[in-house]
């Protein structure tokens, strides 16, 4: 089992110096929220976080386009936020 150290040493070299990484992804993310919140109304936040997940999987390709997970994850994410949004409207149309 890797240390916490070996794991972020990992994922140093993968993706980059954490501080720039996560501070593009932090300013990201705050654009995210604040664009569901202007435009949503009633925010589905499953959807925003699947969303934010998303974002993540993003950064990362740009820092390491050669990590075929990143892609993958990135899709998965995207269908699980479409269906979020369609069982949200299930919902909201049942109502």
């Amino acid at each position: 089992m890797q240390t916490d150290a070996q794991i972020l040493k990992e994922r140093g070299k993968q993706y980059g110096d954490p501080e720039t990484v996560y501070a593009g992804f932090g300013k990201a993310v705050c654009n995210l929220v604040d664009i569901a919140r202007a435009n949503q109304g009633d925010v589905n936040y499953a959807h925003l976080g699947l969303m934010v997940m998303d974002a993540l999987k993003l950064f990362r390709s740009v820092s390491n386009p050669n990590h075929r997970d990143n892609y993958q994850d990135g899709r998965n994410y995207l269908t699980l936020a479409e269906q979020s949004i369609k069982r949200k409207g299930r919902r909201n149309n049942a109502t």
